[in-house]
């Protein structure tokens, strides 16, 4: 066993939720345009690991950089307004908030890595040079 327990886990799987309120069907807008969550794809198709996406993660976040984007490029031009939410969206995934995304579509062997990577630093936090601990400062 390697220690690492269901809550530890938890505590870094930002945006993930059983009560996620952004199934299949929800919108956001800003003023010039509509964003629809219609699902998502695993290799290309339906499966459980889709369905955990799609019912188990808050797309929220997501959906406002997309929105935030549009603004940004300050154009109706789709390649940059892609361009844009293309570069939030590699900010926004090595932030805590992003980390649950992020970890989840990880290389396994990576993904191992970085979890291992956690729990070490969980587990020796050191309060005098890093303060009180949370995940997020983790």
């Amino acid at each position: 066993s390697s220690g690492i327990n269901a809550e530890f886990m938890e505590a870094f799987a930002t945006g993930f939720s059983m009560e996620a309120n952004t199934k299949p069907g929800f919108c956001m807008e800003n003023e010039n345009y509509s964003l629809k969550f219609e699902g998502v794809l695993c290799d290309q198709t339906k499966n459980i690991v889709s369905h955990g996406f799609e019912n188990c993660y808050s797309w929220r976040e997501v959906m406002e950089l997309i929105l935030d984007a549009t603004d940004e490029a300050d154009t109706d031009n789709l390649i940059d307004i892609e361009e844009a939410a293309e570069d939030a969206m590699r900010e926004w995934l090595v932030t805590f908030p992003g980390w649950g995304l992020l970890s989840s579509i990880l290389d396994s062997k990576i993904h191992r890595h970085v979890v291992l990577s956690l729990a070490y630093t969980s587990a020796n936090w050191d309060t005098d040079t890093g303060g009180e601990f949370s995940e997020e400062k983790c």
